[in-house]
Formats: C-alpha cells, structure tokens, sequence
C-alpha cells in the first residue's frame, strides 16, 4: 500500500465500520420482526454495500466470509424458526445470532484498525 493511497483506505474503512453499525442494527430489527419484507430489503441493500466497501479492502476477506455465512445461516434459523418452532429451533437462532454478531463486531474491529494505521 503506497502512501497516497493510505487516507483513501482509512476514509474507505471508517465509512466500511460505521456500515457495519447499522447493517447490525438493521438486521436485529429484521430478526426481531421475524423476517418482515421491508426490513429484510434494507439489511439486502446494506449487504451490498458492506460488499461493495470491501472491495477496497482485500485484507477483509476473511472477516466479509464470516458475516456473509453467519447472515445466510441466520436468515436460515429464523425462517427455520417461524415455520417449525420448537425450543430447539430457538436456541439454535440465538446461537447463529451471537455468532453473527461477532462476525460483524470483529469486521468493524478490523476496520478501526485500518482506519487508525500511521
């Protein structure tokens, strides 16, 4: 990474966390509404753009994987939820929550990293 390029990457990774802040709390709000259509098309929208940031940020790959797998099977659990509820089903949709939102909190962690180097 060449020096002229390291405040577009900082500005790049900040903007990148402060995405990730309201994917998160866009998607517990989805979680919470079991699914419901509006909600889901914002989180969609915010994902995309989570994807497009990274782009810029290839040293996130590893971090966009882990969010990307914890939202798809997150996604899974709820749907799994509504349509075969059972304490089962619930414990496992805040397990794959727990673990989602670590995948995202260590992104934005990886982000403010980025975003403060020298």
């Amino acid at each position: 990474m060449s020096a002229s390029s390291l405040p577009a990457i900082r500005t790049v990774a900040s903007q990148l966390s402060q995405a990730l802040e309201r994917y998160q709390s866009d998607f517990d709000e989805m979680v919470e509404s079991w699914m419901d259509r509006h909600c889901y098309q914002t989180v969609a929208a915010e994902l995309h753009d989570i994807r497009m940031m990274k782009g810029a940020l290839p040293q996130l790959s590893e971090e966009m994987a882990d969010v990307l797998m914890g939202h798809v099977d997150m996604v899974h659990s709820v749907w799994n939820a509504q349509i075969r509820p059972s304490p089962d089903a619930t414990f496992e949709m805040k397990r794959l929550r727990q673990r989602h939102r670590a995948a995202v909190e260590a992104m934005g962690r990886k982000c403010a990293e980025i975003s403060s180097q020298q």
